[in-house]
This record gives structure tokens, C-alpha cells and sequence, in this order.
């Protein structure tokens, strides 16, 4: 009976151990010692060699997201690794709080439901579609705005529902349209 006790005591102190280590007896020694450098390909060494003198230290999870990124860069064009490489370089020269701002933005994408991320998704191919000129006339056109009313926008977009967004959208391209072949076909008096 004494044996059986302490087993079963043994037992509870190293599960209770195992939970204050955030593991769980399953996982405990799968999870734990993650993928060795060693154990990488030579084409994931060569993408991975930044993080070669500290890579046995990273965390298991952190290691498989450097891994998947490893992966979707081998199956990139060299024209996809340029861009990717300018917007590193972008990135690097940005502020740490700006940095944080837009990690901000992208957990809030992250968050919203999959019809609202591609209507953001649309939205955002359609401004990148127009000319410069106009992209700027439109940030110009923003940044005129006083603060409150920016915000009153904001908060009424936030407060709508897609299909409000859509229908209000429609009208005022449609009260842009008017207004600019009324003003393109009107003859100006002198």
C-alpha cells in the first residue's frame, strides 16, 4: 500500500511539475526541444543562416513560422524575393512605434470576419489601382478634413454594416459621376 502511494504521489508531482512548465505529459518531450539545426535542409539552412548561432534556443513554434517562411520563399520568383526584400528594407527603416501600430492594424484584420477582411481586400486593389495622381488627390482630399470629421467617418464606416458600406459607396460614386460630366459638359461663362 506504501509503494502504491508513492508512486501515485510521484506521479502527481511530476504531472503537477509538467503543468507549471506549460506542458502537458503528451507533449512534453515532442513540443519542448522543437527542430535541431541539424535536422534543417540544406536549402532551409540557406534561408534560415541568420538564426543558425541561436536557432536551438527559439522557441518550437517560433521555429516552424520560420520554417514555413523558409518554405514559401524557396517556392517564390525572383521578381516575389525583390519585392519582399524592399518591404523588409521598408520595415527596417520604420520606427518601433509605427512598427507596432501596424502590427496593431493587422491583428485587428486578423480579428474581423472573413467577408469584412475581403471587402478591405477589394478595397485596398481598387486604391491601388488608380493612378497616383489620384491616390494623392484622395489623401489630399483626407487630410483636409478636420480631425473631428475624420473621426465622424471613421466611427460611421465602423458602424456600418457591409451592405450599408457597399450602398453608400455606390451613391457617392454615382453623385461624383453627375457632378463631374455637369461640370465637364457645362459651358463656363465669362
Amino acid at each position: 500500500m506504501m509503494m502504491r502511494n508513492n508512486n501515485h504521489t510521484y506521479l502527481l508531482v511530476c504531472i503537477t511539475l509538467l503543468m507549471l512548465l506549460g506542458m502537458t505529459p503528451g507533449r512534453a518531450s515532442s513540443e519542448a526541444v522543437g527542430t535541431s539545426w541539424s535536422q534543417l535542409g540544406p536549402e532551409e539552412q540557406k534561408v534560415l543562416h541568420p538564426f543558425e548561432d541561436r536557432w536551438n534556443q527559439l522557441a518550437p513554434d517560433k521555429q516552424e513560422r520560420l520554417k514555413r517562411g523558409a518554405a514559401r520563399w524557396a517556392r517564390m520568383t525572383p521578381a516575389e524575393r525583390d519585392h519582399v526584400k524592399q518591404r523588409l528594407k521598408i520595415w527596417k527603416q520604420m520606427t518601433p512605434d509605427k512598427r507596432e501600430r501596424i502590427r496593431e492594424h493587422y491583428r485587428r484584420f486578423r480579428n474581423l470576419p472573413p467577408n469584412e477582411q475581403e471587402r478591405l481586400r477589394r478595397t485596398w486593389r481598387w486604391y491601388r489601382n488608380q493612378t497616383p495622381a489620384e491616390r494623392e488627390k484622395m489623401r489630399k482630399r483626407w487630410q483636409r478634413l478636420p480631425p473631428e470629421k475624420r473621426k465622424a467617418v471613421r466611427e460611421r464606416l465602423q458602424s456600418m454594416t457591409p451592405q450599408e458600406r457597399q450602398t453608400s459607396r455606390a451613391t457617392r460614386v454615382k453623385r461624383h459621376r453627375i457632378w463631374h460630366n455637369n461640370k465637364a459638359g457645362t459651358p463656363r461663362s465669362q
